[in-house]
């Protein structure tokens, strides 16, 4: 294991502590519902991406008005929730989360959708 790993997991236990979530190996839900983030600092794609297990993210009902482009990264995620969030727009990426199956994005002030994503919404 390389210490550049070991140092990104070390940042991700201490942030995940911080809002009392303990880090798991293999860990394949994180659940940040109501935790008041009105930011992500963490490069939270990166440190998943590594995991490799990540299949469930939710973010509901916080402050967020960014979506981290790293989350589109999480290849293995089938279902992300960051509805009642303050977030105006999507990475345009998040299209590319092909094993996608349940998104949820009410109760945001989106302007626009990334084309990919109003496609496949089309395609429904």
């Amino acid at each position: 294991m390389s210490k550049v790993f070991i140092e990104e997991e070390e940042i991700l236990r201490e942030w995940l502590r911080s809002y009392d979530i303990e880090y798991k190996e293999n860990m394949n839900e994180l659940n940040m519902t109501n935790k008041r983030i009105s930011f992500l600092s963490l490069p939270i794609g990166d440190s998943f991406l590594k995991n490799g297990s990540l299949t469930k993210l939710i973010f509901f009902k916080n402050y967020l008005s960014i979506l981290p482009d790293s989350i589109c990264d999480i290849s293995t995620l089938t279902f992300l929730d960051i509805s009642s969030n303050r977030l105006t727009l999507l990475p345009e990426r998040i299209g590319n989360l092909s094993a996608l199956i349940e998104f949820y994005m009410k109760d945001n002030i989106l302007t626009n959708l990334p084309n990919r994503v109003l496609l496949d919404c089309f395609l429904l």
